[in-house]
């Protein structure tokens, strides 16, 4: 990340939720719901890449999960 967006970067205190499901319509679904209860969504990722996203995640204040499919 560049020195810019680090600069650039708002934390306002609000928990932080990282949003992962294994559709575009549960991960939106998820993420209005996170916002709706006042929460800052640090990101919205598919279940394949949630391994590769929680490594670079430095902390946290919650994960929303959805499944919808098999897997």
């Amino acid at each position: 990340m560049s020195q810019v967006a680090l600069e650039t970067s708002v934390y306002d205190g609000l928990p932080s939720v990282l949003v992962l499901a294994d559709s575009d319509a549960g991960i939106e679904r998820l993420a209005r719901a996170a916002e709706a209860a006042g929460c800052r969504v640090s990101d919205r990722v598919r279940i394949g890449e949630a391994a590769e996203r929680l490594e670079r995640q430095v902390a946290m204040d919650a994960v929303l999960l959805a499944v919808e499919e098999d897997h």
